[in-house]
């Protein structure tokens, strides 16, 4: 098994345990930012771009992933898959990395619960993000979510954006 899908599956699994904490972004696909989280198996956080002198994963002096049993760690740019770096793992020992790691986790949630809380985070996402953007054109406004909602989602934040374009105006 490949690290790189490993890591975005064992992602996937963190997600569905506690969407609220999953990081989303593009080019990464829906799970390949990872999330905070550690237990006492392992740790995973995303890519950090606070640039603070003081953050160990900005000065690379933290790992992005921590197998705990063996010490194993990975450094990624960005996204899961970009620019890791990690010592060689063969593919059955990253497949019992893997399981371990589920396995420590804890209750996973079902599709379908998973894909309720996904599109109620994305939603309030976007809805914080639409209270930081208040000059933006519904138009575009309208292009810039389309890619990541079903079109339940869109229609429900373009009424969003109405009611929040009214307060804006009174």
């Amino acid at each position: 098994m490949n690290l790189g899908d490993a890591l975005y599956e064992l992602s996937d699994h963190l997600a569905r345990h506690n969407e609220s904490k999953q990081v989303h972004g593009c080019l990464g696909g829906a799970y390949g930012y990872g999330q905070e989280f550690e237990n006492d198996v392992f740790a995973m956080h995303p890519y950090c771009w606070c640039e603070k002198d003081e953050c160990l994963l900005c000065g690379g002096d933290a790992p992005n992933f921590h197998y705990k049993p063996s010490g194993f760690k990975v450094t990624w740019y960005k996204y899961i898959g970009r620019g890791m770096q990690h010592p060689p793992l063969g593919g059955k020992a990253t497949r019992k990395m893997l399981d371990h790691c589920i396995e420590s986790i804890g209750r996973v949630i079902s599709d379908e619960e998973a894909e309720a809380t996904r599109r109620a985070a994305k939603i309030e996402g976007i809805r914080n993000t639409l209270k930081e953007i208040p000059n933006m054109e519904r138009d575009e406004i309208f292009h810039y979510i389309v890619f990541d909602l079903a079109t339940e989602g869109v229609e429900l934040l373009l009424s969003e954006i109405d009611r929040l374009k009214n307060a804006q105006a009174q």
